[in-house]
């Protein structure tokens, strides 16, 4: 999962801005689900997907690491956000799409995919699916844009929230910043310090 991470987060840091520098994002995860949730391949060969935890983690992870490098004001092509999303088998049967899945909503999940995406440029910078699609041969492409389109529509809402809270916390900063009174205005009262001996 590191690897994922680290090519999603090379899609979008500007490395010409820093020469002869390391940027270094560290991630931890405190908690990503139980093994329980976790789904095996069953035996009609429809198949289960056993990643859709560590989608789900992996997402998080983009996010999270994107919303800590535009904290620190490293230079960055765009907003980057992660989104999952999974084709599962609903209660009436029928295949249906879903975004940031759960296995243990789910009787069983098919196909899951998940995506660090740039939607200012319109830009996939890490795409990493698993799992069978339902159907024909022939159609399994058009499947497999559609369960990719439905992650870009989940990485598009984190996106979305990620934009908030980063204008928020600037909102916040720059406001404690302006409520600081500036030195060497009339203002300010200077105070000697007297030094003993």
């Amino acid at each position: 999962m590191g690897l994922h991470l680290a090519n999603a987060l090379k899609g979008v840091i500007i490395p010409d801005r820093w020469p002869k520098s390391a940027v270094d994002v560290a991630v931890t995860v405190l908690e990503g689900g139980d093994e329980d949730d976790e789904l095996d391949h069953d035996d009609a060969g429809r198949g289960g997907v056993k990643n859709v935890g560590l989608f789900n983690i992996l997402a998080g992870c983009i996010n999270v690491a994107m919303a800590a490098l535009a904290d620190a004001g490293i230079d960055c092509l765009d907003l980057l956000a992660g989104g999952v999303a999974a084709s599962v088998v609903g209660p009436d049967s029928q295949t249906t799409r879903v975004l940031d899945p759960s296995p243990a909503e789910h009787k069983e999940i098919l196909a899951a995919c998940v995506v660090g995406f740039l939607a200012s440029r319109d830009e996939i910078v890490e795409v990493w699916a698993d799992g069978v699609m339902s159907g024909q041969q022939s159609d399994q492409d058009t499947q497999f844009d559609n369960l990719l389109d439905h992650s870009l529509n989940a990485a598009r809402g984190a996106q979305n929230v990620l934009k908030e809270v980063l204008a928020e916390s600037a909102l916040r900063i720059n406001g404690a910043h302006l409520s600081q009174p500036k030195i060497g205005t009339n203002d300010d009262k200077m105070k000697d310090v007297e030094m003993r001996i």
